[in-house]
């Protein structure tokens, strides 16, 4: 009979195991979520370089007609 008892409690430890399942599947999502925000980070880089040589294009033009 002790036998038996030691079997039931086994497959307590199971349903712990079935619980860190569902935390592997929380930690997925944080790595898709950073991914996310390194392509933001890539696209906020573009747009200041962008952002920078419009605004020097646009000194250079109105700088030359008032040399000429």
């Amino acid at each position: 009979m002790c036998l038996n008892k030691k079997k039931k409690k086994k497959k307590k430890k199971k349903k712990k195991k079935k619980k860190k399942k569902k935390k592997k599947r929380k930690k997925k999502k944080k790595k898709k979520k950073t991914e996310k925000k390194k392509k933001k980070k890539k696209k906020k880089k573009k747009k200041t370089e962008d952002s920078a040589l419009s605004q020097c294009s646009r000194v250079r033009c109105t700088e030359a007609p008032n040399a000429a």
